[in-house]
Formats: structure tokens, sequence, C-alpha cells
């Protein structure tokens, strides 16, 4: 309702306006001017002839979070689609659903492809992908949805092998031994989707097609890289050509089945065992250091004559102390010699010892040798130096540092033990043949003084003497005679027995210098390298990681 005005009967002003009363603003009434009168006319009552101000509206809703909704961690093989296409959900900072906003949805990992990008949510705050296709490679895959000016979430997927498409020979074919041996190389085959990715768990059968030989383990399955091996390939008895098939029952296969070929030859010595020696980044040996080194791996070849699978190798920068990676195929033996300051001269030598053995056979593969500069300097000057060398790479070969996990010592000393002996029979054998038959204690007796790294890892000095595999060197000849190396005949190796240096044993007493005596013998001190030692296998593979 409108206010109510007290009005009179119109009275002529002559200037200005009034405010009547009850009223809650001026009102003009009456106006003279040039001789006429203008009667005021009340408009709409009092206070009702201007609006009041306007309230602004509500501000709109922002998209302030995205969600995933369905969509993630999920399966599928090598180039497909997804089951479910991945969807998010968009929703304002209260919670309210929110429509009509744009997502954008890229591929992060796997190189697959998407259909529907951008979408649009719904009514729901849903927006959804047509389609995301994996990428051709096994493996994760990844993909982003995201809202520009809010954030983004992830997406995760496995791409699995697509059925098995080739069949293809990994290694082991063209190769040549004697008649009636294994071959060095066991042979193996690859299986491969269409795109090339291998594909584990598939059944491989081996089997003897020509020349009459035998396998071990002829039917096995593709491992995690898709690679099949038989367990070894004996040939037949007679010099000639062999052939070994090895089948997939699936005949689509292209390549299915693949075909080895060996030739078995007459009998006749074996490859040579090679060592190769490489010199770390900074070592630099002097020319009789060098002479030394040679001279060593040659004496070493003459004894062990038997050659070893070739291992293709492929480790980074450190192994074994390498400066430097290794990628490389290792026939037989590599060594990686480290010539540097370790405690100046009369301390501790160096170390030698393997870090990469062989799967099965556990025979050494790769492995290191420390020296310290300032003892090399005084063995040069003493005419030790080719004996020092000798005797260090020999524990490379697994001399005193594979006995206990090749299960040939007994009762060793740092484990509380009274007599420690190695316990090979050919080494026991040799040992008695050179005097050692009427020996009363445990055979061969192994060093139980000295510490760690030369006690239970050398011949014992008080009974083998001036022998080179003793934790002492002694001045004159150090011979390296029959019980070494028919040692390595009981580690696995095939050696030349008339190799051997002769020597005979007298059971001296121990030549340990005695507080106030000359020196006669130099004690090698925890000479046996400490560290892990990797067990790998054909393909240079890691199988176990052995402490040591």
């Amino acid at each position: 309702m409108k206010p109510t005005c007290s009005h009179h009967s119109t009275r002529l002003v002559t200037r200005g306006v009034r405010a009547e009363p009850g009223c809650d603003r001026h009102r003009p009434h009456a106006v003279r001017g040039l001789g006429f009168l203008l009667v005021a006319a009340l408009m709409g009552g009092c206070g009702s002839d201007s609006a009041g101000p306007t309230a602004p509206p509500p501000p709109a809703l922002q998209p302030a979070t995205v969600a995933v909704n369905e969509g993630d961690t999920q399966m599928a093989t090598v180039g497909t689609p997804v089951p479910m296409p991945p969807s998010v959900r968009i929703a304002s900072a209260d919670g309210t659903p929110m429509s009509g906003v744009a997502v954008r949805f890229d591929v992060v990992v796997g190189g697959g492809s998407v259909v529907g990008s951008p979408a649009l949510s719904d009514a729901s705050g849903v927006a959804s992908l047509d389609r995301w296709t994996l990428g051709t490679a096994t493996g994760r895959n990844g993909l982003r949805a995201t809202v520009s000016g809010v954030s983004s979430v992830s997406f995760e997927a496995v791409a699995t092998p697509d059925v098995p498409k080739t069949l293809t020979a990994v290694q082991g074919n063209g190769q040549t031994a004697t008649a009636g041996s294994a071959l060095p190389v066991s042979p193996a085959v690859t299986v491969r989707d269409r795109f090339a990715n291998p594909i584990p768990g598939v059944t491989v059968v081996f089997t003897v097609d020509q020349g009459g030989g035998s396998v071990t383990g002829p039917t096995t399955s593709t491992d995690g890289f898709g690679v099949a091996t038989v367990g070894s390939w004996t040939l037949g008895s007679a010099p000639g050509a062999n052939s070994l098939t090895a089948t997939v029952a699936d005949g689509s296969i292209a390549g299915n089945p693949v075909t080895f070929n060996a030739t078995g030859t007459g009998a006749g010595p074996s490859p040579a065992y090679d060592i190769v020696v490489r010199f770390n980044s900074g070592s630099s040996p002097t020319a009789a250091q060098q002479q030394a080194f040679e001279t060593a791996e040659a004496r070493w070849e003459e004894i062990v004559i038997g050659d070893l699978p070739d291992v293709s190798v492929n480790r980074p920068a450190g192994t074994c102390s390498s400066t430097s990676p290794i990628n490389e195929t290792v026939d037989d033996l590599l060594i990686f010699v480290t010539i540097e300051s370790i405690d100046g001269p009369g301390g501790v030598l160096g170390s030698a010892g393997p870090c990469l053995i062989r799967s099965g056979a556990n025979l050494p593969l790769a492995g290191s040798m420390r020296l310290d500069t300032a003892d090399l300097a005084g063995l040069e000057s003493s005419g030790l130096l080719d004996e020092i060398i000798l005797h260090e790479m020999g524990h490379v070969l697994g001399i005193g540092s594979l006995w206990n996990l090749l299960g040939l010592l007994a009762d060793p000393s740092q484990s509380g033990g009274l007599d420690p002996h190695f316990t090979g029979p050919q080494a026991t054998a040799a040992f008695n043949s050179i005097g050692g038959s009427g020996y009363a204690g445990a055979r061969v007796p192994v060093e139980d003084t000295g510490g760690s790294g030369t006690a239970d890892a050398h011949w014992r000095e008080s009974i083998f003497d001036k022998e080179v595999m003793t934790g002492w060197i002694n001045s004159g000849t150090n011979p390296l005679g029959d019980v070494t190396v028919s040692a390595l005949l009981d580690h696995g190796y095939t050696v030349d027995p008339s190799s051997a240096d002769p020597m005979s044993l007298s059971f001296s007493s121990s030549i340990v210098p005695r507080p106030g005596t000359a020196p006669v013998a130099l004690l090698l001190a925890d000479d046996v390298a400490h560290g892990p030692i990797e067990v790998v296998d054909a393909r240079g593979r890691t199988e176990r990681v052995l402490p040591r």
C-alpha cells in the first residue's frame, strides 16, 4: 500500500517546494512561470518515483577436480584396444558434477593411440574416450587425462604379447667339436609375436635328426626373454654331420621348425684355453710388470688346455673393477688389472679372484687383480715379481677363492676348524704321489694361519714350503707343482698333467719369519678378493649372486 499524503487546497507559491506532512520527500505543488500556472501531478504516491539497488547474480560454478572414473589398470594384447575406454569425472569444489567440460587424453607411455579426444563431460560430470589402443611393444602403457587449469590424472595398462608368429635360432648353430663330445654352446631358439615381442611359456621340443647324438632337457619352455635352450647336445660318436631340430606344436609359426647343424671331427686336442688381461684406466705397468703378466698368462694357458663355452657379457663399468663397460664375447677368462696405491710398501700387496662364473660348472668367466704400486716396485728389484703375478692369477682361476663354493674345503679354520684341508680326489692323489702318502693329517693340508684371505685359501706353508700357491712367496724357485695342477682337475678344468713343475715334499717346519730374524718369505696377506660373485648363464645373464 502506498503511503497516504494529507492534501489541502492548492495554493500558489512563487518559488521552491515544500514538504507535505506525512511524506518522506519534497513534492512540488505548483509553479508559476511566464503567466500560466503549472499544477504538479502526484506520481504514484510518496517515495515511489525511483527503483532501489539490484543484487548481483550468484557466481557460476567452476570445475575444480578431475578423478579417474573407470578404465585404469587394464590389460590387453599389444596393438589392440583396452576392454574399457578410460573415463574421468569432473566436479566443482563442492562436489557438484560439471557438464560440458573439455578433457584432453594423451598417450604418455607405450606409443599407443586414442580416439575421441578431447571429450566433453556429460550431465553426470563424466568424460569418456571412445577407444585407447595399446602400443606394439609389450609392457607398461600410460595415458594422461587433463582438464585445462585444473589438474590431470593417469591411467595404466599392460600390453601382453600377441600369438606366436616366428621361431628363430639364437645360438648354437654351425659348431664343430670332437665326435662324441658335448658342444660348448647349447642350441637355443626364440619365439616372437608379429611385432617381434618375445613370448614366454611356449613349449619347444629339441630332437636329434642326424648323426646319432643325444640331448639333455629336450622339452623346455621359453623364458621371460622368449628363449628356449636345450640342456646340452652331444654329437654322435662318428665324425661327420650332425643336426638337431627345435619344434613348436603350432604349425602356422614362420620358421618352425629350426634346424641346427654341427660337425663332429676326429679325436684331437681340445681348443686352447685363452686368458685375456686388460689393464684398467689409470694403471700404468712398467715394461717388467707387463712382461710378468704375459708370462703368467702363458703359463696358466699351458696348464689349462680345455676350451670353455664362450659367453656374451654386457655389464656396466665397475663390474669386476673394470673402468669401462664390458660388451664382448669372452673366451675363456677375462681379467681386469688395477695397479694403484693401496697402503705403501710392506703392507697389503693386493688381492685377486673371480667375480663372474659360469652356471653349472662354476668356472670363472671374469675376474680382477688389484696390486699396490709401492710393493710392485720392490718385487721387481727382488726378482719375485713373476711368482707374485703367477700366484695372484691362480686365485682368479679359482685356486683358494672357489674352494668353499665348490665344496672342496673341509674343516676351515676361519669357521673354527683345526685342520683345514682340500678334499678333491685328483689333488689328494697327486699329494700322495710326491711324498704325502705318509702324512698323518687330513689331506690335502690347507693353510690355517695368516688370517682372513690367507688361511683356508692356500696350501699349507709348513708342508708345501716353496710351492707357488702357498700363502708365502720364497726367494728362489717357487714351483707350480702337481697338487695345484691336479686341484684344477677337481675344479672341472681340462689340464695337461705333464705341465706341472717337479717337486717333492719334505715336511719342512714353518718358515714364517721368527721375531728378530731376517725374513725368508713374503706373506701374501689377505690376497684373495672379497666381494660377491655373480653366477651367469650361457647368455651372460645373472642367475644368482653368491657372497664371498
